[in-house]
């Protein structure tokens, strides 16, 4: 079965609890290589909480990639199960916050979260961090929809490393908890569906 759990973009689609996933010190386990797209997976550090990584290289420099991740309103059309991505506004640090509502396959409901997504460069790579805002400050934004299940629990981080000229080396990692809906060892099996199809269709829509 695949199901959502980010994220990001993405996202990872999940019920809200109290805190937000810590920080992970725990080795990456590689799982599986699929269509060029390596998955990795771990334990959370939270019960309930695990966390999955895709990587693939990409034939596109990684200010081509910036654009596309950072073109909000055209998320969807490349983003895991996404179904509407919508830029709200810049704070003044240059975070971005936006709205994105996800459609994982049934019986799985509708999800819709408030992300906060930062851009910075990091030892000459470009990191883009991305986190859902907790209930009450998400709601400054977008009120809840009785139709969606609101994300208030959410972590995701999208790397981009140049490796050759022209290449770029994409990871893309994220954390959440299941949806009340969801057992947790579904999640376990299936999240690494997520990143893999964020990536893949990255690809694709890198080479429209």
């Amino acid at each position: 079965m695949k199901l959502n759990i980010l994220f990001f973009a993405f996202i990872i689609l999940c019920s809200s609890i109290a805190a937000a996933p810590v920080k992970n010190n725990k080795p990456w386990e590689y799982s599986r290589t699929i269509s060029d797209v390596k998955i990795y997976q771990r334990p959370g550090t939270t019960t309930g909480i695990f966390e999955f990584m895709a990587l693939t290289t990409l034939n596109i420099p990684p200010d081509s990639i910036q654009k596309i991740v950072m073109d909000i309103p055209n998320n969807r059309h490349w983003m895991a199960d996404c179904v509407h991505s919508e830029y709200i506004t810049k704070t003044e640090s240059g975070e971005i916050i936006a709205y994105y509502i996800t459609a994982p396959p049934w019986p799985v409901s509708r999800r819709d979260s408030i992300i906060k997504i930062k851009s910075e460069k990091v030892s000459g790579r470009t990191v883009f961090t991305m986190s859902s805002l907790p209930k009450g400050e998400a709601e400054k934004y977008k009120a809840v929809n009785p139709d969606y299940v609101r994300i208030y629990i959410m972590e995701g981080e999208v790397t981009l490393n140049a490796v050759n000229e022209g290449q770029t080396e994409v990871k893309f990692s994220a954390a959440g908890e299941s949806g009340g809906d969801v057992p947790h060892f579904i999640v376990k099996m299936g999240g690494w569906v997520i990143p893999f199809k964020t990536l893949t269709g990255l690809r694709r829509y890198s080479l429209l």
